[in-house]
C-alpha cells in the first residue's frame, strides 16, 4: 500500500517520508501541551525512527493520555510491543 506525502518529512530525522505507509506513523492533531512533542502533532514519522527515538515511551504514554482525552475510543492508541517496536495499528 502506498500514500502520497507530497514532500513531507519526518519530524524526527527531517528526511521525506516515502510512501510505503506501512512505514510511517501518522499523529492526528491534537493540540499537544507539552514543547518537546509539539513537532509530531498532525504530522508523521518513520516508524523506524519512532522505534530508535530515545523519547519513544515518554512519548507514546503522552500521545495515549491526550488523545484519549480528546477523541476517547475514536482514536487507536500508540503501543509498544515486547521487542520495542512502536506502532499505532496492525503490527508489520
Amino acid at each position: 500500500m502506498t500514500i502520497e506525502n507530497l514532500g513531507e518529512l519526518c519530524q524526527l530525522c527531517q528526511e521525506p517520508l516515502g510512501d510505503d505507509a506501512k512505514a510511517i506513523i501518522r499523529f492526528r492533531f491534537i493540540g499537544y501541551g507539552k514543547l518537546e512533542f509539539k513537532m509530531l502533532d498532525g504530522t508523521a514519522a518513520h516508524r523506524s525512527c519512532m522505534n530508535s527515538w530515545n523519547k519513544r515511551h515518554e512519548f507514546v504514554t503522552f500521545w495515549n493520555k491526550v488523545a484519549f482525552k480528546k477523541f476517547g475510543k475514536d482514536v487507536r492508541p500508540l503501543q509498544i510491543d515486547d521487542t520495542g517496536v512502536a506502532y499505532a495499528d496492525e503490527k508489520v
